[in-house]
């Protein structure tokens, strides 16, 4: 007996979820048949075109003519006020320059001022401590600071314009 239910209820089990699963109660890929979900939304599941179909469907339908549209007109964007470029004052900005530079180390301007034009760096130096200038041009390399202090001289050189 024990043996018979042991066998037994294995089986129904097995049988009895193919048999949903074949029914579409039980959703088992492979084995539920697929359902027909749109096919007489559409008038497929019907037998409304075939060809011994009693009922004709007239349609009466009219069009009226009507005037074709304007094209839409592109809104043209707002323009926006221009901002005038920033004036640049090299002179400021060598005297803001300079009064960082002051503060730093002979060697650690060399290592700045390594980048610079001689032309930039002398315009820097103008605005500079002139012990400062002194030893920085006194450390670089001789050609470099003939060039620096060429430039240095025409800077001083020139004469400020009264107003």
């Amino acid at each position: 007996m024990n043996k018979a239910i042991v066998i037994l209820v294995p089986v129904l089990l097995i049988g009895g979820v193919g048999g949903a699963a074949f029914m579409g109660v039980i959703k088992i890929p492979g084995i539920t048949p697929k359902a027909k979900l749109a096919a007489n939304l559409y008038g497929e599941g019907t037998d409304l075109y075939a060809p011994d179909a009693d009922t004709e469907v007239k349609i009466d339908a009219t069009v009226e003519p009507s005037e074709p549209a304007a094209p839409p007109v592109a809104k043209k964007p707002e323009e926006e006020p221009e901002v005038p470029e920033p004036v640049l004052d090299p002179e400021l900005g060598a005297k803001k320059l300079a009064k960082v530079w002051n503060a730093l180390s002979t060697e650690d301007l060399m290592a700045v001022s390594a980048t610079f034009k001689d032309d930039e760096l002398a315009l820097v130096l103008s605005k500079m401590e002139v012990e400062k200038v002194a030893a920085l041009v006194g450390e670089m390399d001789p050609k470099r600071g003939a060039s620096v202090s060429r430039q240095l001289a025409r800077i001083a050189s020139v004469v400020p314009e009264e107003s």
